[in-house]
């Protein structure tokens, strides 16, 4: 059995773990502002997956807290000082998906054997109409299949591979809670014999939008976390839907098909 891994976009696949489009910080015009909570730096790292032990008693903790900073300015393309200046707060408190960004130990080739994936919406936000909702995600889908050659099909019965809800706080079925307006979007889980595997789940405390409107498009965050369910981590290249900050894209990157393509070839 393939190990479970948090995928939580702020935006999540477990096999998952989320600020304005899924691409690289300062690559695209940022539609909403950073998260209005107060930001703690080490349980950021920690949860993201730049360092694992934060205790401050531990011998070596200063050492790692600062080789463990240089590892998230390296990843998101700051500049590497070990310091936590201003730059990096204002990147860590941008909304983004909450799956972790350097993730050890999951296998890099899980993937689905099959050539349909099945998607379920068992709930909807209270942003949009249910029609726009629906239209979203499969318009977010569609992009992945010439890339994969998989093709998608809703499903109004039955199991389906991915299911996908919009939940807030602590919901059913997952261990994951959502944090409110801000911070993790959404989040999903990697392709495994989980009983979540594939499922995505988008935080309702956001304000969703498809198309037209204020909000965070729909399209972007269900690209990005869709991503996930399929079995890409995170990208640090600039212009790539798999980049762990929201940014409001809408379309695959270079290095978004080249992944998906070597994984399903």
């Amino acid at each position: 059995m393939l190990t479970l891994f948090v995928v939580l976009l702020t935006w999540s696949v477990v096999a998952a773990n989320p600020a304005s489009q899924y691409v690289t910080p300062g690559s695209a015009e940022q539609e909403i502002t950073p998260s209005s909570y107060e930001l703690n730096v080490d349980e950021y790292l920690r949860k993201y997956g730049y360092m694992n032990d934060v205790n401050e008693r531990s011998v070596d903790y200063a050492e790692r807290r600062t080789d463990a900073i240089k590892l998230f300015q390296e990843f998101a393309g700051l500049e590497v000082t070990g310091e936590v200046n201003e730059e990096v707060r204002e990147l860590m408190l941008k909304p983004r998906c909450g799956m972790k960004d350097i993730v050890v130990g999951r296998p890099e080739n899980a993937r689905w054997n099959v050539s349909e994936i099945t998607y379920s919406l068992s709930t909807y936000t209270k942003d949009i109409s249910e029609s726009d909702t629906r239209a979203a995600i499969a318009e977010a889908l569609t992009l992945w299949e010439g890339p994969s050659n998989l093709k998608f099909k809703k499903i109004d019965s039955g199991t389906a591979i991915m299911e996908l809800r919009f939940v807030t706080g602590k919901h059913k079925r997952c261990p994951y809670a959502m944090d409110g307006s801000g911070g993790v979007l959404a989040h999903a889980f990697f392709p495994s014999k989980h009983l979540a595997a594939g499922d995505i789940h988008f935080d309702d405390d956001e304000t969703y939008k498809y198309k037209n409107g204020r909000g965070l498009s729909l399209v972007s965050i269900a690209l990005h976390e869709s991503g996930h369910s399929l079995g890409l981590g995170h990208d640090n290249k600039k212009g790539e839907i798999m980049a762990g900050w929201y940014s409001g894209q809408t379309t695959l990157g270079p290095n978004d098909i080249k992944r998906i393509k070597a994984l399903y070839k």
